[in-house]
């Protein structure tokens, strides 16, 4: 099947294939040679559960039609080497490579934990990335280059075809949170951890990134994590993102405020393991376990409490309500959920700067039916559906003249939720 036809049949838009298409040419040419494999990596809007995942709560999140295109080929050096928005990199195959600066912290994480985990990785692989997707502006670019990263040095030393990978990596949900593991440092069951890249966060990211559904959103739940449903996106409104132009670094410096953000809901739990005598691990847990009431009772620090009921809100109400609203078609349910989980950003995660606050406001102002920031926050991005056909623009155009500082740096992306990572050739 060509490169063409494994994308319509994914589910792209014919925009998005072009797109594609184009990402793929411009790959192959950066590569200087014929690729074993390729993918279609895709990025993803979180629509609601804000910093919920790692916590053990509530997704509704979709992949975009952006993305990557990833290439990737064995070489006799024993190197990997990326060529990857026209730098390149090159680092040795092994566990004992070093944390890097900037795109190659993602690079050095990878390779390390993979050489560490799978001893049998000794065939050095050359990838070419090839992007069309923002970086650093809330959708998840780092993730996307993280899960397009693993799927080339595994294709290449046909990890997934030896028993120890195989053993360990049973499914795609496996992967998900074994891709999550690669970023945030955890251990994944007998796999040790180690620093990742340095932020403290989950595999929301990377399950839309890798499980998504052509024109529909993910429910999922991350305690455990599985798919508890999916909803298809309104065909009545157009799916618009501003990217705000100020960035939403995770290695740079919001990544104390970031991780500032998820300590607060593993303090919020130790407050109530403390309390209780109990040992949940995680807030998910506690919450089913003992209902809202009783969980916020337990939690006697003004801050904590208000970051488990932001928590608890999204998981409990926010997520399962709109999913509810979209399945019925009642778009106005769905606004209200929506502007909850905005006001809960804004007041008890704390993590909205003014350009962002602004950017809702001005959606709401030019007749969106719903908006809401998302992502790490601190910068970033905000999705806003609109029924009008020049809503979208308009609303570009307020936020420029009312920010003139990001002019050049904000941007406009109109998106139809996308198929998850998908094989080009070579799988």
């Amino acid at each position: 099947m060509k490169v063409v036809e494994r994308l319509q049949a994914a589910g792209l838009v014919a925009p998005a294939v072009a797109g594609a298409i184009q990402l793929h040419g411009q790959a192959l040419s950066a590569l200087g040679r014929e690729a074993e494999f390729a993918w279609w990596v895709p990025g993803r809007i979180e629509v609601l559960g804000k910093h919920t995942d790692y916590a053990g709560g509530r997704v509704l999140n979709c992949a975009t039609d952006l993305g990557l295109v990833v290439l990737a080929a064995p070489n006799t050096v024993g190197r990997v080497r990326v060529i990857s928005s026209g730098r390149r990199s090159e680092l040795p195959l092994g566990e004992a490579v070093a944390a890097q600066t900037g795109s190659e912290t993602y690079i050095a994480t990878v390779v390390r934990r993979l050489a560490r985990h799978f001893p049998s990785l000794e065939t050095g692989v050359d990838i070419s990335i090839a992007a069309n997707l923002p970086a650093a502006a809330g959708m998840s670019s780092s993730s996307a280059f993280i899960t397009g990263l693993h799927l080339a040095i595994v294709a290449v030393n046909r990890l997934a075809a030896r028993t120890p990978y195989r053993n360990t990596i049973t499914s795609q949900e496996d992967l998900v949170q074994y891709l999550g593991c690669h970023e945030n440092g955890a251990a994944f069951r007998a796999l040790s951890g180690d620093h990742g890249v340095g932020t403290a966060g989950g595999s929301q990211d990377h399950a839309a990134v890798v499980l998504s559904l052509a024109g529909r959103l993910n429910d999922w739940s991350f305690n455990p994590f599985h798919r508890l449903a999916s909803v298809a996106w309104p065909a009545a409104l157009r799916l618009a993102v501003v990217v705000s132009g100020v960035a939403a670094e995770k290695t740079a410096a919001a990544q104390a405020h970031f991780n500032r953000v998820s300590g607060r809901a593993q303090g919020a739990l130790s407050a109530w393991n403390q309390a209780s005598g109990r040992q949940d691990a995680s807030l998910g847990a506690a919450l089913a376990r003992v209902g809202a009431d009783t969980l916020l009772a337990g939690i006697a620090d003004a801050d904590l409490n208000r970051r488990a009921a932001q928590f608890i809100a999204e998981t409990r109400d926010i997520v399962p309500g709109a999913v509810a609203a979209l399945d019925s078609g009642d778009l106005g349910g769905f606004a209200a959920l929506v502007a909850r989980s905005q006001q809960l950003a804004e007041r008890h995660l704390e993590n909205q700067i003014s350009e962002t606050t602004a950017l809702v406001r001005l959606a709401q102002e030019h007749q969106a039916v719903a908006a809401s920031a998302f992502g790490a926050g601190f910068g970033g991005a905000v999705w806003a559906a609109f029924t009008s056909e020049r809503g979208p623009e308009d609303w570009l155009a307020a936020y420029r003249t009312r920010f003139p500082e990001h002019r050049a740096a904000a941007s406009l992306h109109l998106i139809h939720p996308g198929p998850g990572a998908t094989a080009l050739h070579g799988d």
